[in-house]
């Protein structure tokens, strides 16, 4: 249906009177084509008449179907008989226009119910005209046709799905020593998506991960090839395969397990390999735009970015304005977007500005780049220097550093629960982890400067990376507060580390990020 546009489907089913300029209660609710503010194309209809209409065109097929086959095929076989020129084709091309019309029928319903959607929550008083922008009713519609389709397919194979669904909860509940037995139950279902789209669709991201790193990548696969992933599931891996592989030095808890960066690569080769699993991976990219063709130049914490599609505030890889974008920026407003719910949430639980977490991700991403991540020693004795620069995710928060020890100790406040080494390491190198930890110091030192008394930093972004990036004065919450109370209350801060003097030169770049959606 790509490329019809909803006014000429309604048109097509119930030609507008009276001009196109208005319809009434008697009539099916046909479109009307307006030009609104900048050229938008609006269309307009009576949902409830389109419903009616499509239920009596529908009662109508259904009759005309039973008349044809109690009737008229009865009739023509019978003159088939005796004939010396068969006809008995013609049953089977008035069956076919019946089925055309059932599908026209039920494509006008969605189409009334797309206006409704369109229209979005609004109060309105039933058949009364709804107007919005077509392209808004056209995406609708398109996504109600998915719906139904996708209904359909399920419905077909749902003992498939549940039992697969079944294996899930037995994965969900077991003992470390069972899960990797569990997983190796699905080679058996090897060849069957319903089955295996069951199993992960009612798995947690914990335990996709743990199946995908215990050999279940063949069956993702497959279950992506079902078309009947749910987005959870999508956003599960995403999260999973866009983070870098926790570097384990020491004994790891069996409750636990972590794709490694082979095993991410296998499984991006497996999808490139299976065209309609790859097909429904991509699918959240729009159809006309090609996708990254791979990883761009970035640190390890975001490498996978590269794999992610064009940012919606650049979904052909140009902003709408014309601005261009290096293929290293694309990837992580990309990675942004993905995370956007995450940094806001934090950034509205501490009342920073998010622009300032973004540019810290950014510019550690972009400007501070490491092939590789640094290594990460456990179990540390206490005669043994802590390497403060090790670190693992996004932003790459230090593990050892005193400011982290400080924070979840509770010098400066109720920030992070305390952890051990093991236990941090483990929440940084995830995506959330890192957010959480980048918006808790920010706040640390926001903090610090409302006592103070001094100009609020918690929404400026360039500061709050200035502080964030730490060194000198800035080297943690208390050599902040000490520096502060040393200089008078308008005292001009001077942001000039490497990651502030970025932000403030690219604040259309965290602009864009925060714009994304």
């Amino acid at each position: 249906m790509r490329g019809i546009s909803v006014a000429r489907r309604v048109k097509n089913c119930a030609p507008p009177v009276n001009g196109g300029k208005s319809y009434g209660p008697e009539n099916a609710g046909a479109s009307t084509w307006l030009e609104a503010a900048g050229g938008m194309r609006v269309v307009s209809a009576i949902p409830e008449n389109l419903f009616k209409y499509s239920d009596a065109c529908t009662r109508g097929a259904e009759q005309f179907q039973s008349w044809v086959r109690t009737v008229l095929a009865p009739a023509m076989s019978a003159f088939d008989r005796n004939a010396a020129i068969p006809c008995s084709g013609l049953d089977a091309a008035v069956a076919k226009q019946i089925a055309a019309a059932f599908y026209t029928d039920r494509d006008v319903r969605t189409v009334g119910q797309a206006f409704l959607e369109a229209d979005g929550p609004t109060a309105r008083k039933p058949g009364t005209p709804v107007g919005a922008p077509e392209k808004a009713v056209e995406s609708a519609f398109q996504r109600l046709q998915r719906q139904y389709a996708l209904r359909a397919l399920q419905g077909a194979h749902q003992a498939q799905m549940n039992a697969g669904a079944n294996l899930a909860k037995r994965l969900m509940n077991a003992r470390p020593a069972e899960v990797n037995d569990i997983v190796k139950l699905l080679a058996p279902h090897a060849n069957d998506p319903y089955f295996n789209a069951g199993f992960y669709n009612n798995l947690d991201k914990r335990h996709i991960e743990t199946a995908m790193t215990l050999g279940g990548i063949p069956a993702l696969v497959q279950a992506y090839s079902s078309g009947l992933l749910d987005r959870k599931v999508h956003d599960s891996v995403a999260r999973i395969v866009s983070v870098p592989a926790p570097d384990f030095r020491g004994a790891v808890s069996l409750d636990d397990h972590y794709m490694s960066d082979a095993q991410k690569t296998e499984f991006l080769r497996s999808i490139g390999a299976n065209p309609m699993a790859a097909r429904n991976f991509l699918a959240w990219w729009p159809p006309d735009v090609a996708p990254p063709s791979g990883p761009a130049h970035l640190s390890y914490e975001l490498w996978f970015a590269g794999y992610l599609p064009y940012p919606s505030v650049a979904p052909h890889g140009v902003a709408p304005d014309g601005r261009r974008y290096s293929r290293e920026e694309l990837a992580v407003l990309s990675w942004i977007e993905l995370h956007k719910d995450i940094i806001l949430r934090e950034a509205r639980k501490w009342d920073i500005d998010p622009r300032g977490i973004i540019a810290a991700i950014s510019w550690e991403a972009l400007k501070n780049v490491h092939n590789r991540r640094r290594p990460i020693a456990v179990n540390i004795p206490p005669t043994v220097p802590k390497f403060g620069l090790h670190s693992v995710g996004p932003g790459k928060v230090h593990l050892l550093s005193s400011l982290i020890t400080d924070l979840e100790g509770g010098k400066y406040g109720n920030y992070v629960p305390a952890t051990g080494l093991d236990e941090r390491k483990q929440i940084l190198a995830s995506s959330e982890g890192s957010i959480k930890y980048i918006a808790a110091i920010m706040a640390a030192y926001s903090k610090v400067t409302d006592d103070s008394g001094h100009r609020p930093i918690r929404k400026d972004p360039v500061m709050l990376t200035q502080v964030f990036h730490g060194g000198g004065v800035q080297e943690n919450p208390g050599k902040w507060r000490e520096h502060l109370n040393s200089v008078p209350k308008d005292y001009q801060y001077a942001p000039g580390n490497d990651m502030a003097v970025w932000a403030r030169q690219n604040m259309r770049f965290l602009d864009d990020a925060l714009a994304a959606d």
